[in-house]
Formats: structure tokens, sequence, C-alpha cells
């Protein structure tokens, strides 16, 4: 309990990859790029043209997010289908529609508004502030200029604040959560069994016949994949850092203007009993807290063994079973009141109780570590990194602008950038669109090779941002095309592949006819025994605790219909590689919200509010295709 406090809390985050983002920054205002060219129209919305160069630009940046979003790990038929296709453009005449629509209800971003959100974004900071080298680099990698960028920010904050008056205004009532509760607290009887594949691979006899087709029919799943090689400079904190050689009279310098820096901060060894006692319990219960911890302190006092008395009496299970000992405490680890605590006894001293949120604690300062300052030998060396690393950062920062122009300006090669930075050319190793060894790694450097202007063979990359203190720009210098793997190189894959088919097939056909046998009345238990397979024992499974079942499974649970009383419903479940399961639901009992926590009822109102108001969006942007006249041109697409 109270021993976690002492390690800095992280916040969980929730990493998703979006397959295809509806409305995103992406394709807004691409239209700037091209106006006064020709124009190939691929759609029209209420007379206003989307010409094929918007679309194709569009296209290109999204798929270019998708695979940064994906580490690289969306297959390439995907991005290239024309369903992908076709959704870029709606995703375009939505924002034509939006745009349009927005500004005629009036909704502006303000020059200072505008200002806030290009530095509150954290791709143009750097240590937590707006940082101007790294959103004029970012600019120029993604083509655009401050105007034609802020026209875009201005368009898509405009549409922001429609979509979050939706989603702030959307309510729903006491009676919904509580159906909702209903349903996300139920529980199901049931029992299942699983037929796996493995059982009937044994059986299986593959013809050859068989084994040439699959290699003939599937030849794209048995090719090597395209692979390249490409040179790269890079510019790096790093690197930069490492040429460095402070002199002896840089070093005392530092030693002598930051002496505070190489000082070891007083620590201090404590051990400590803790009575609980909630923050939110009646007076009656803290008062006996209290009153147990006042007398822990006295026998302590009087000479009682202090560890005994933690092992005892302690409720900080981690720190108890070491007789309280909490280790060494520096400044800043602790709750507040507990480290004042800590910070104003004298060695060997035991407190009076400490109340923080936990309940009532009784410290014992055990040693005293006073506070000590470095000599300039024994700091020697954290000087010089410091040092190094600060003339690192600043050479970075001043030659940023200068290796992003010379990659822009000099698109044909890494040469004129390499020679006025000191950059080394380097060479990578081959590497396919899921990445390779080294710089190949960084999903973002593979996106940017397999991109078209690098593909071709004429132009430098992109500028990459490798990480906070790295950038790196490449081009080809190698490319093998994608070539058929040969049929005795993945035979065995094939037959293993169809094996495993022919087994799912037979597992499947088994299932089915189980379930029509146990529809038409046999008990479950007859038929899994005729057929050699294994039934759990009958358990109540909720949404929340699935008791270690297939989700796939309980998924289905809960979408069967609910049984008669006394009768049972059987769900057959197609678990692809997995086999076939059957699923038998014998009762149904509905949850209780006046037994749902707190935090289960605010977390299924706000679901709720967050459906509700983006429905309404969608509705919203729904009846302005509605009312709109829109033309697309398929045979443009």
């Amino acid at each position: 309990m109270f021993t976690a406090i002492r390690d800095k809390a992280q916040k969980w985050l929730v990493w998703a990859i979006v397959g295809l983002i509806c409305v995103t920054f992406a394709l807004w205002g691409v239209q700037s790029y091209f106006q006064g060219l020709t124009k190939i129209v691929v759609a029209e919305v209420d007379g206003e043209d989307i010409s094929d160069q918007e679309y194709r630009a569009a296209l290109e940046e999204q798929r270019a997010l998708v695979q940064q979003l994906s580490g690289g790990k969306v297959p390439a038929d995907y991005v290239n289908s024309e369903a992908f296709r076709r959704q870029v453009l709606e995703t375009i005449i939505d924002r034509v529609l939006l745009i349009r629509n927005v500004s005629d209800q009036g909704h502006r971003t303000s020059d200072k508004q505008l200002t806030d959100l290009i530095q509150s974004r954290s791709e143009f900071q750097r240590d937590g502030r707006f940082d101007a080298t790294r959103y004029d680099l970012a600019l120029r990698n993604a083509r655009l200029s401050p105007l034609e960028f802020e026209a875009r920010l201005r368009q898509q904050n405009a549409v922001d604040q429609v979509q979050r008056g939706y989603l702030e205004s959307a309510f729903v009532t006491n009676r919904e959560v509580e159906r909702a509760l209903v349903l996300q607290m139920q529980e199901r009887e049931m029992a299942y069994l699983q037929i796996k594949p493995e059982k009937f691979l044994p059986e299986i006899v593959l013809s050859e016949s068989a084994i040439e087709e699959h290699y003939r029919t599937n030849d794209a799943r048995f090719r090597v994949p395209e692979k390249l090689r490409v040179e790269y400079i890079q510019l790096s904190i790093v690197d930069l850092a490492r040429k460095i050689e402070p002199t002896e009279d840089e070093l005392r310098t530092r030693y002598e203007n930051n002496v505070d820096q190489y000082t070891l901060p007083e620590q201090r060894h404590a051990s400590h009993i803790l009575i609980t006692a909630a923050q939110d319990a009646d007076a009656a219960v803290r008062e006996t807290a209290l009153e147990k911890a006042k007398t822990l302190a006295a026998q302590a006092r009087a000479g009682a063994d202090f560890a005994a008395l933690a092992k005892e009496h302690s409720g900080d299970i981690g720190s108890a079973a070491q007789g309280g000992d909490l280790g060494l405490i520096a400044r800043g680890v602790m709750v507040p009141p507990f480290e004042d605590a800590v910070f104003s006894l004298a060695e060997g001293v035991v407190s009076d109780p400490v109340e923080t949120q936990f309940g009532f604690h009784v410290i014992k300062l055990t040693k005293l570590v006073p506070q000590k300052q470095k000599s300039f030998e024994q700091a020697r060396e954290q000087l010089a990194a410091d040092l190094k690393q600060e003339r690192g950062e600043e050479l970075f920062f001043d030659q940023a602008e200068k290796f992003g122009n010379l990659v822009y300006e000099q698109p044909n090669s890494l040469q004129p950038a390499a020679e006025e930075l000191g950059l080394e050319i380097k060479q990578s190793d081959w590497f396919s669109r899921d990445g390779g060894p080294g710089i190949a790694a960084t999903p973002s450097v593979v996106t940017a090779a397999f991109a078209e202007q690098v593909l071709s063979g004429e132009e430098n990359s992109e500028v990459i941002e490798v990480d906070a203190g790295s950038y790196v720009a490449l081009r080809l210098l190698e490319r093998k095309p994608s070539e058929l793997r040969p049929l005795a190189e993945v035979r065995e894959q094939i037959e293993q592949e169809l094996k495993v088919d022919a087994a799912r097939k037979q597992a499947v056909e088994l299932g089915e006819k189980m379930l029509a046998s146990l529809r038409s009345g046999e008990a479950l238990s007859t038929v899994a025994a005729r057929h050699g397979v294994s039934v759990s024992a009958t358990q109540k499974v909720s949404r929340q605790a699935a008791q270690g079942i297939d989700a796939r499974i309980v998924d289905a649970l809960f979408r069967a219909a609910r049984p008669a009383a006394g009768a049972t419903v059987y769900t057959g479940i197609d678990l692809a590689a997995d086999g076939f399961a059957i699923a038998a639901l014998s009762a149904v009992v509905d949850g209780d919200p006046a037994k749902a926590e707190t935090s289960l009822v605010q977390q299924t109102r706000n679901t709720l509010l967050s459906r509700r108001g983006y429905d309404d969006f969608l509705s919203y942007r729904q009846g302005l295709r509605d009312s709109a006249e829109i033309v697309i041109h398929e045979d443009q697409l």
C-alpha cells in the first residue's frame, strides 16, 4: 500500500491503430497546392470541383498516415484497395460540406486562438515549449507554407467547435443509464465445448496436385517482398555531442557556477507503522485508529521493538514484513504530511501519529544521511557529459534548419548537405516494408523510404524525425523487386496450411452436426461423449468476468436469445484457426443497477453520452450530404 507512494505514478495509455480516420487533419485544404492548374475533376459538391490532384495528394497523405500509425503493419493491398480510395474521396466530400457549413454558421478562429493551437501542439514542442525550428521543419517536410498550414488549422478548429458542440450538448436520462447497467452487469449461466482442429490433423493426407494448386493460386503469399537499400545522413545530438571535448577551464567554470547540481541531497532512512483509516470513514472509526496509533507510538518510545510492532500492527503490507522499513527517502517522494514529519525528526526519534489519506502513521527516523557536495574530481565525468550534451543540443538546433533546407533544395543528392554539415553518408542493409535492421527498425524511416518520391530514385526523402534529438534524410541506393519463392522452399509451409485448413473445416462440420443433434433435443453430455469432446463445467459469466473463456465465445453467448424457463439455447461459434465451439446458455440473470459501483455508473453514463453526441454529429453530417448535390466521376478514381 503505502510503499507504492515511493514510485512515481504512471498513467496508463491506450494506443489504438486506426485503419482510416474519417475526418483527418492530413486532408484539410489540400486543394490549395493545385490552384491554377488544369484539372481533372473526380467529384463535384454543389458545383464545387474536387480535382484529381487534390484527390491523389489526399490519397497519398492518408496512406502515409495509416502506415505511420500502424508502424508500417497495414497490408499494401488494403491501402491500395478500391474501398480505401473511395473512403478517402468520401472524406474529402465531407470536409467540403463541413467547412462550408461551419463558415455559414459564423464559426471562426481568432489569431490568438490560432497561435495557442499551434504552440500547444506537441509535435512543435521541445521540452514542453514551442520550438520555432521544429515548427519550420515540420511544415517544410509537409511541403506547406505557414499560410497554408494556418488556413488548414483554422478550418479544422472551426469544424472541431461544431463537433464539440454536439458532443458536449448530448444528454442521457437516469433511466437510460439504468437500462444499460442491467445489460452491462448481466450474468449468463452456460457450459461450452470446443472442437479443436488438432483432433483431425493425423488423418489428413494431401495430394501433390492440391499442393501445386495452392502454390499457383496464392503466389502473392509466397513471394519475397520488395526490398530496398538506402543511403542516408543523420543529424543527431548524440553524434554532435560525441565530437565535443570540453577544456579543463570549461569544466571548472561549470562546476563553480553549478555547485548545487553536483550535490547529493539530504536523505533519511525511516520506518513506519500504518493504522489504516479511510478519509471518508466516520469519526468513530478514525478516532479508534488514532488512539491505536498513539498507543503504539508510546510503546515504541518506552523501548518496545519498533520492527516487531510494525510486523504485528502495520496496515502497510509491503513494509510490515520488513519491520516497517521504507529505506532511504529523499524530498519529493512521499506525500507532504508524511515527508514533512520524516524531515523534522532527529535520528532515533519516534513521531506522534501523522495523518495522511491512508490513515495514521507512527514514524521512526533510523538514520540521517546529510547533504554531501561532490568534489570537482568526483563530478568531472558528469560535468563533461553535461557540457557535451548542452553543446550538442546547441549545435543541433543551429544546424537543424540548414539540414532541412539543404536536403529539400538539393533533392538529387545528399552530398551537399553531408559536406556542408560534416556528416557521413551511410548505407543501410536490405529491408522491406516490414522494416529491417539498423536505421530501418524505425517505422517512419521505412515509410519515407517507400514513398514514391524516393522509389523513383530521383529525390531525397523528406526530413524524418527519428526522435526528439535526431533527424534523418535518405535516398534510394538499390531496389530488389518482389519475386516468387520456389515451390520446394515453401512446400512445408503449404502442407501445414492445407492440413490446418482441412482440419478446421472438419472441426466446423462436426460442430454443425453436433449442434443439429443438440437442437433436436439430445443432451449436451451425450452428444459430446459420442464424439469424444469434453464439456466445461456450468458457470456464470459476465461481460466483466469472462473466466478466461475465449472472447468470441463470450460475445456469441451474450448475443444469444434468452432461453425459456427450463430450456437451453445452443449457439455455434466458428473460431477460425481455433476450430469450432458450442455454447449452451441455460439461464440469464439481469444486473441490478442499485448494486453498481459509482465508477461503473459514471463510466456507463460517459459511454452513453459519447455515443449519443457522436451519433448526433454523424446525423448532422449526413444531413449536409442529403441536402447536397454530389456527383462522383467513377472513371477518374
